[in-house]
Formats: structure tokens, C-alpha cells, sequence
């Protein structure tokens, strides 16, 4: 059986990624760089994968390349959608358009 190493990952960082900005976009309660300082969290759930595929005794085991990059450029995408709600926000309370 062959685990492809990084699927999980995206799963996981889509997932979480997602929940965090949903619960700020509702509630307001998790800060923009408080998520963006959890970055690294990606790579240790990638190590943490990339191990345990290692660790099965009957399994082979390949990146997944697509499903890494796509971890990362969708995790970009999210900051910088970030970026512009907050930019929009700024901008409704300062109200400079008008």
C-alpha cells in the first residue's frame, strides 16, 4: 500500500487555515498576525507525516508534490486575503473613499 506523503497535511492546514479565519471573520476573537505566526505549524505537521509514513514497516511511501505545493500557495492565498479584509476594514472605519 502506498501513503502519499503531504495529503494529509493539506487536509489538515485547509481545515484549520479555514476555521481560524472563519472564526475571526464571525467573532472577531483570533487576531490576523496570530494566525499568520502559525506558519510553521505546516511544516512540522509535513515532518510529522513524513515520519509516520517512514515509521509503517509494510508501506511505501511518496511526496505528494501537487498536495505540498498546494499547502503552501493556498496558505498564501490566505494571508493575503487577510491582508485585503483588513485593509477594508481599516478602510470602512477611516472611511478615505468618501
Amino acid at each position: 500500500m502506498t501513503h502519499r506523503v503531504g495529503t494529509i497535511t493539506l487536509g489538515v492546514t485547509m481545515v484549520s487555515v479555514g476555521v481560524l479565519y472563519l472564526i475571526q471573520i464571525f467573532w472577531g476573537g483570533i487576531a490576523y498576525a496570530w494566525i499568520c505566526k502559525l506558519w510553521p505549524v505546516i511544516f512540522i505537521l509535513l515532518g510529522a507525516e513524513v515520519l509516520l509514513a517512514n515509521a509503517r514497516k509494510n508501506g511505501n511511501f511518496i511526496y505528494d508534490k501537487v498536495g505540498i505545493v498546494l499547502t503552501f500557495v493556498l496558505t498564501v492565498f490566505a494571508f493575503c486575503m487577510a491582508v485585503v479584509q483588513q485593509v477594508i476594514e481599516i478602510g470602512e472605519q477611516n472611511r478615505w473613499w468618501m
